[in-house]
């Protein structure tokens, strides 16, 4: 695969392939837990603690992370690793964790499971706020 990867739900997927229900009941109930977590010298920094934040986040807000931490980090591992030999070797990158609470808001007031999406981006990139996707910018 020579796009970006990133992980949904369970699976992993080429990142321009990520997609969210406008009646995500993250979106629709601000059910929503985000944590970033850089690269330095191609090696995610402070993971663990980054991890546990998540975890705190997601408790807090009753989203359910049915995975444990070894996974996470076995998840978020082949995430840098793909996109990392798709950028600049003096590029970084930045680890998007974000979770809701389930696919829509009718499903999250019967079921207990979480979306989680997460997406490696290089450490360059600016935020669009007009299509609210991010974008490689170069100079």
């Amino acid at each position: 695969m020579t796009s970006p990867l990133a992980y949904l739900s369970g699976r992993f997927l080429p990142a321009d392939q990520l997609s969210l229900s406008a009646a995500d009941a993250g979106f629709v109930w601000g059910a929503t837990i985000t944590d970033l977590c850089r690269t330095f010298h191609r090696r995610m920094f402070r993971l663990s603690e980054h991890l546990t934040r998540f975890r705190a986040g997601c408790s807090a807000s009753h989203v359910p992370l049915l995975v444990d931490d070894p996974e996470l980090t076995a998840i978020a591992e082949r995430i840098v690793d793909h996109n990392a030999a798709l950028i600049d070797p003096d590029e970084e990158l930045i680890l998007v964790m974000f979770a809701t609470r389930a696919r829509s808001a009718a499903c999250w007031a019967r079921r207990r499971t979480a979306r989680r999406l997460w997406d490696c981006i290089p450490s360059s990139s600016r935020f669009s706020t007009t299509t609210g996707c991010s974008r490689r910018e170069r100079s």
